[in-house]
């Protein structure tokens, strides 16, 4: 009882867990979603690569 009323009193001890938990569904979706049609074409290595740097990239920015 007293750890739930510590949440409901203080929201924000709540954000960094329900935005990491939005984040990586959001990163399974779109995982989910974009490999079977990278793999459906002819060029799968250069979408993989791309793929990844542009992951990469979006990780790098968001730690900095």
């Amino acid at each position: 009882r007293f750890i739930s009323l510590i949440i409901f009193l203080n929201p924000y001890f709540l954000l960094p867990i329900m935005f990491s938990l939005s984040s990586s569904m959001m990163i399974y979706i779109v995982i989910h979603e974009m490999v079977p049609e990278i793999f459906e074409y002819e060029h799968d290595e250069y979408a993989t690569i791309g793929f990844l740097i542009g992951l990469l990239t979006a990780v790098t920015l968001s730690i900095i």
